[in-house]
């Protein structure tokens, strides 16, 4: 103790200072870094305790040293132990760890660490890209999109973020790639598959997309996007599965866009169209700028408001052509001025004006001097405003459009789930077994296939058609099969060859005779594609009208039996590739006109193999369909429809019919009475139709590959042939499927699919590609309610190409069937090549079950290249057969042998005040179950023609109490008091009905109206 004093007092005589304090182990580390000495570095911070203030930052030290040293699992170690107390090095080690997680992969816990970074710091536009990035990639677009407009207000906007901004819907190539590498390191990230179960929806396998996203919401329930796919998902499950679904969501997720949209399409399953307008409208309100979900609020507001409907279709519209105009700018590197004009002016008439500032800034740099860009920058002058919300407030068209007062989706949550017809009385077992072997049909399309070729051309796919005709007034169907030819390798044309030639079969009763030859069917240098009988000329006798790739034929019926090519004597010269046609009177002039759905041209496309994974229409110039106007003294006016605008859509189908107005059992509140449960939406007087409909004019629905739809609507008009078509498939909801997206539409079915009255449209796609079920809810207006119907999943795996609605066992539901098969032979690839027809029950409602191959009969196990296929009661018994072309595979005719069908009623029209053929009749039927409503239409779909007549399912009814049939001309028939099981044939006017029971003529019988 003494020696200590003694220090002491020594320190304090000597008048000595306190030396300075030794570094510390983080200042040590420090400088031991900064001079590069990393190991030392590491040496002096891993000597600072937990629990000492400098301990955080050693860490974050240590971090930054092993990942110099290059090892990146350790630096992670070391940044994860830094506290998350939200000071700035707990951000920035929250940083550090979200770029090491992305990184090795780790993707749902990268967006945990960056979320933490941009909500403590807004302002960091690295993490906010990052985000960006990953919730794009996994899907989560409308997350995304909020963190792009945050970059584009802090000016941190790279191109690539530009074209996601502008873009919502679109997808990156390489995220797949991206998204399986990450599985592969982490298998159970919710993130990552939720990317892959996106792009399983996208390849079809739904059930490998279930399991992933049940995977992702047991994991994190808190994912909008997981669980608004899922419940898309089990849309075809029912409402029960939907209101489980509903009553598990979080209740941070009931507001988001993904989750309202969902709703909306349930609602919409459900008929309640002012729900899913209001849930729809609620999702889009949100993401304006998502054309899915633009397109969907479109297409049921017009059934809810048709005034806002439309402004919202159109609104829906100019989305998808802005998107289009922008892949065209991309594509072209820029040089496509024009369309980046466009692209900018539709973002500043959208009220988007951040987005079009930024664009105008990138187009100034590549457009030097370019007048259009100075303006656009002159009126953004004040940009940028950081005050400036995304879109310009009154031009936010869904403030304009406020739909919050509509009924909210509780009414379907707390409904009682009703049974289906289908659950509630059973299936009946309907069966089709093929007969044309036995019935002496004997033919096989030949597509042109080159021996030794491996791969097809695109004209070898499309197969041939089918025509249903009378053609000698037996009361008896006949059928007519287009035939191809010979194509050689290098040829841009068919080698015409006396092997094959079209046929005519002619029905004798008990079987079919050819009697190509005694008709004198000519032979021509046309590869065939689709049939239309009608009679051209109003004679009382059936014509036909051959499309071709190559001159088309129009071939008169003399009446004896024969027929006259007056192909060239009417001028009928061009050359193009026809797929399907019709004879059908258009301006109601009262004299048959011809039109021609025309496909694609260009040069080698005749030449081109398919050895892809597909034959894609895109890479060729889609064709002008064309119009063929009789004058009335035995000529033609050709039009070239330029106004379907966009030059053309690679048409394959047709159907012409009649715009709908109210039915006429409508009562005096104008609230529709259904046979099977009334409407629960307004429905609209003629006032509503659609603009620039007529309500007594045929307007055509075509059926475009890859491309948008047409639905060309029908007035009177002041030029030559008295008639204006008008191009409105975006407003009708007619040119894309449920997400906004055109697909490869072929086969088209006409028919009333949910007993509401309205025709209805059924469109067969690609495989991969949902089919659409378009049903028509207001005047003129449709909405693709495939989603719940009963038919996404079942026609994911196939090529559909023809279609028809039929009522198979007479219970007045229209079921429907499908051929299949594949473009080429791709099944190296793993695709499959021949493909089975499919059956699907009506259960009501506009709900449909697939029937088991087995149980339909031998002909749906079947795999084939399905192409056309017509509806025909070839034997007379009351129950609708099927005709069948396929490629390479001998003609099927489906004699219909379902054993307990109910009672029918079929009627053929005869039209006096207009063309015969009275297209566009409509025939409400009632009787004790209520009322059916039916219309006679023209083109039938994919390369045929049905035979003219129309069938009603009666199911036990014995007695039609009442028949009205709206002639084409406007004028009303009315039949009472009709026995079922029979075909009627009826002839304006006139005084006295023709019945006929079964196939024989001397059983006529009148019955006085």
């Amino acid at each position: 103790m003494r020696n200590g004093l003694l220090f002491l007092l020594a320190l304090l005589v000597c008048g000595c200072s306190e030396s300075p304090p030794a570094p510390s182990p983080l200042a040590t580390a420090h400088a031991a870094l900064a001079r590069g000495e990393l190991l030392e570095a590491r040496k002096a911070a891993v000597t600072i305790a937990k629990g000492e203030p400098d301990w955080p930052a050693a860490q974050m030290l240590l971090g930054d040293i092993s990942m110099r040293l290059g090892d990146s699992d350790q630096a992670r170690e070391y940044f994860e132990k830094v506290p998350r107390d939200d000071t700035p090095l707990a951000i920035a080690a929250a940083g550090a760890v979200g770029s090491l997680q992305q990184q090795a992969g780790q993707l749902h816990e990268a967006i945990g660490s960056f979320r933490y970074v941009v909500e403590h710091q807004p302002a960091n536009s690295a993490a906010r890209k990052e985000l960006a990035n990953l919730h794009s990639v996994t899907g989560q677009r409308a997350l995304a999109d909020q963190h792009l407009f945050e970059l584009a207000r802090s000016g941190s906007l790279d191109f690539r973020h530009m074209v996601q901004l502008t873009d919502f819907e679109r997808r990156h190539p390489g995220d797949l790639e991206y998204l399986q590498d990450c599985a592969a390191a982490f298998p159970d990230d919710p993130a990552i598959n939720l990317g892959l179960a996106i792009e399983d929806v996208g390849q079809a396998d739904l059930e490998s997309a279930r399991q992933r996203l049940e995977m992702v919401v047991e994991r994190d329930p808190q994912i909008a996007r997981a669980q608004g796919l899922l419940g898309e998902l089990l849309l075809e499950e029912g409402d029960a599965a939907l209101q489980q679904w509903h009553r598990e969501l979080p209740e941070s997720v009931h507001d988001a866009p993904e989750v309202w949209y969902t709703r909306g399409v349930w609602a919409r399953s459900r008929g309640r169209d002012d729900i899913a307008a209001r849930c729809f409208w609620e999702a889009a309100r949100q993401v304006p700028h998502s054309h899915r979900m633009m397109n969907q609020l479109g297409q049921v507001a017009m059934s809810v408001d048709p005034a806002r409907g439309r402004v919202i279709s159109l609104r829906a519209r100019e989305i998808y052509e802005l998107r289009q105009n922008l892949s065209d700018a991309l594509n072209s590197r820029g040089g496509d001025q024009a369309s980046m004009r466009a692209v900018i002016e539709t973002l500043m008439q959208h009220g988007r004006e951040w987005e079009a500032w930024h664009w105008a800034g990138f187009a100034s740099g590549i457009y030097d001097g370019s007048l259009w860009v100075e303006e656009v920058l002159r009126q953004l002058a004040e940009y940028p405003d950081t005050t400036a919300p995304r879109i310009v407030e009154d031009k936010n068209l869904l403030l304009e459009n406020d739909l919050s007062s509509l009924p909210g989706i509780d009414l379907l949550i707390d409904a009682e789930v009703p049974k289906s017809p289908g659950e509630a009385g059973g299936r009946i077992p309907v069966r089709f077994t093929d007969q044309a072997g036995e019935l002496r049909i004997d033919f096989v399309y030949h597509q042109g296939r080159v021996e030794g070729i491996d791969g097809v051309r695109m004209q070898e796919s499309t197969g041939g058609g089918v025509g249903v005709i009378d053609f000698d007034n037996d009361g008896l169907p006949d059928l007519f099969l287009t035939q191809g030819e010979d194509w050689n390798a290098e040829s841009d044309r068919p080698a015409p060859s006396p092997a094959f030639f079209d046929r005519l079969f002619r029905n004798r009763g008990d079987r079919f005779g050819d009697v190509t030859a005694l008709a004198r069917i000519p032979e021509e240098g046309g590869f065939g594609q689709g049939v239309a009988a009608g009679d051209f000329n109003n004679d009382g006798f059936v014509d036909l009208y051959v499309a071709n790739i190559g001159v088309n034929q129009l071939l008169i019926n003399e009446g004896d039996g024969t027929f006259t090519d007056v192909t060239a004597e009417l001028g009928l010269t061009s050359a193009e590739w026809t797929a399907s046609c019709l004879i059908a009177d258009l301006n109601n002039d009262g004299h048959p006109d011809l039109f021609d759905v025309n496909y694609v041209e260009g040069e080698q496309l005749f030449r081109m193999i398919c050895d892809e994974n597909q034959c894609s229409p895109e890479a060729y110039t889609s064709s002008v369909d064309e119009l063929h106007l009789s004058t009335g003294n035995g000529g033609l006016q050709t039009i070239s429809l330029e106004e379907e605008e966009r030059g053309g859509g690679a048409g394959l189908a047709v159907v012409a019919f009649r715009l709908d107005v109210a039915p006429p059992d409508a009562d005096e509140a104008g609230q529709e009475v259904a046979r099977q449960e009334p409407a629960e939406g307004p429905v609209h007087a003629e006032s509503d139709l659609l603009v620039g409909a007529h309500p007594n004019r045929l307007s055509l629905f075509v059926a475009n590959d890859h491309e948008p739809n047409f639905f060309l609507t029908n007035a009177p008009s002041d030029a030559p042939g008295n008639i204006e078509l008008t191009e409105q498939s975006f407003l009708s909801g007619l040119a894309v499927n449920s997400d906004g997206k055109p697909t490869a539409c072929m086969g088209v079915a006409s028919g009333d699919a949910n007993g509401d009255g309205r025709l209805d449209l059924f469109v067969s796609n690609y495989r991969g590609e949902a089919n659409n079920l378009y049903l028509q809810n207001a005047a003129g207006y449709f909405s693709d309610d495939i989603a719940g119907s009963g038919l996404l999943a079942a026609g994911l795996p196939f090529v559909g190409w023809g279609t028809q609605f039929l009522d198979a066992d007479n219970d007045g539901d229209l079921d429907l069937m499908v051929t299949n098969g594949h473009v080429g032979d791709f099944q190296k690839e793993g695709g499959a090549y021949y493909m089975p027809t499919q059956f699907f029950g009506n259960l009501g409602g506009g709900r449909f079950q697939q029937h088991p191959p087995e149980q339909v009969g031998a002909y749906f196990s079947k795999k084939q290249l399905g192409r056309s296929l017509a509806t025909l009661d070839w034997n007379r018994d009351g129950r609708v057969d099927v005709a069948i072309s396929a490629i390479g595979s001998p003609a099927a005719l489906l004699t219909n042998e379902t054993e307990q069908t109910g009672r029918f009623l079929a009627l053929r029209l005869h039209a006096v005040s207009t063309a015969r053929d009275a297209i566009g009749a409509v025939v409400t039927v009632t009787t004790s179950r209520g009322t059916t409503r039916q219309q006679l239409t023209g083109g039938d779909g994919y390369l045929v023609t049905n035979e003219r007549v129309l069938r009603f399912g009666l199911g036990e009814t014995e007695t039609i109490d009442q028949i009205d049939i709206e002639w084409p001309g406007g004028t009303v028939q009315t039949i009472e008091d009709v026995p079922a099981d029979v075909l009627l044939e009826v002839v304006e006017g006139s005084p006295h009905t023709t019945v006929w029971r079964g196939m024989t003529a001397s059983r006529l019988e009148a019955v006085e109206k």
